[in-house]
């Protein structure tokens, strides 16, 4: 039958994250600099939409569930610039500015879910993860944090270099993004479908969030896993950071 996406407008989640602005760049090189061995680029367009959790709360915003976001680091930005003839990325330039940890609000009992998309920059303190706990909350997380023991007993999502690199205890709560392999949870493989991919930038947070929407349905981590890959692979195939349409993968929204 299919998914009656519907029924998550009953849900009530409350997003904390980093955030900034993700521009897009686009040009053409065609010629050396004469002052270094370097291409000169000439930008042809530019594209901004958000990024870091403000990506998550794009992709969540797809699903008509509510939600209350939270963010620091407004006025950061990250620059990608993009050769249009290659689709290669040249060079990216990040400034941060404004992270500081996220005031929670008053009342957490009017929430049902908890989503935590941490970037590491001081949005997240474990003050506000262990106040969450005690609210007695289910947190989905997407950290690229190395220690991720203050996320003890919260459903994390990873991917395969942070895994490597990380400090974490092996449970049934973790599953690890493989990129074109697909993804792996409590020692199982989900593969994905292949497809032509032109950018991977944020692909990560669509699996999250798409994740997140089909678990609150269905409390099951293999369908869930396996509608957050259809997902992805789906904003893999488009340029820049690209947020799910739903119309995109109708057919395949079943269980």
């Amino acid at each position: 039958m299919l998914m009656d996406f519907q029924q998550l407008s009953k849900f009530n989640i409350l997003l904390l994250g980093d955030i900034c602005q993700d521009i897009f760049v686009y040009g053409n090189c065609e010629r050396l600099s004469p002052e270094a061995p370097v291409p000169v680029f000439v930008e042809a367009h530019r594209n901004t939409m958000l990024g870091m959790s403000g990506n998550v709360y794009n992709n969540l915003s797809q699903f008509p569930v509510k939600i209350n976001f939270l963010s620091s680091g407004h006025g950061s930005t990250k620059v990608r610039y993009i050769d249009l003839k290659s689709s290669q990325h040249i060079m990216r330039i990040d400034e941060e500015k404004n992270f500081s940890p996220i005031e929670l609000p008053n009342d957490l009992s009017i929430y049902d879910y908890v989503i935590i998309s941490d970037y590491n920059k001081g949005s997240i303190s474990e003050a506000i993860v262990e106040k969450i706990k005690q609210a007695n909350k289910t947190i989905f997380v997407d950290s690229k944090r190395k220690d991720l023991s203050i996320y003890d007993g919260c459903i994390l999502k990873i991917n395969e270099k942070e895994h490597k690199e990380s400090r974490i205890k092996q449970n049934e709560k973790v599953i690890v993004t493989l990129g074109s392999k697909g993804a792996s949870w409590s020692g199982k493989m989900f593969p994905t479908q292949e497809v032509e991919v032109r950018d991977v930038s944020g692909a990560g947070d669509t699996f999250f969030a798409s994740f997140v929407c089909y678990y609150m349905l269905t409390k099951s981590f293999d369908l869930s896993i396996n509608f957050a890959n259809i997902c992805a692979s789906q904003v893999v195939q488009k340029s820049g950071t690209a947020t799910l349409n739903l119309k995109d993968v109708k057919n395949e929204i079943c269980i």
